[in-house]
């Protein structure tokens, strides 16, 4: 009898007494742009440059895909940029610091990643 009561508890002890009205959170998917913008760059993304507030007309850049080493190439630029290992976020500050002051005074950088 002893040996059936501890039986008993034991497997008491495995039932889970969650509510069929719980539903777990989902978890946010990659597309959600605000965890876009906290995700390093990586080869293989592709990201889109938006170089706007200057005083030339500055060309569309068409989206490009990080590879090889992850660089890209910009207007006016005498040596590429790095992208990988950078948030979004990051990589705006360095671009922007690459245009200012040296040819512009202002330039607004607006990086936005693809969905990954």
């Amino acid at each position: 009898m002893a040996g059936l009561a501890a039986a008993a508890l034991v497997l008491a002890g495995c039932i889970s007494h969650t509510s069929p009205k719980t539903q777990p959170t989902p978890a946010p998917t990659v597309a959600d742009p605000k965890l876009l913008e906290a995700i390093p760059l990586q080869r293989g993304d592709i990201i889109t440059v938006d170089l706007q507030g200057t005083p030339t007309l500055m060309p569309q850049l068409p989206p490009m895909t990080l590879s090889g080493e992850g660089k890209i190439n910009l207007p006016y630029l005498d040596a590429s940029v790095p992208t990988i290992g950078y948030s979004p976020h990051e990589l705006e500050d360095i671009i922007r610091a690459r245009y200012v002051p040296k040819y512009f005074t202002h330039i607004s950088v607006t990086v936005t990643p693809g969905t990954r």
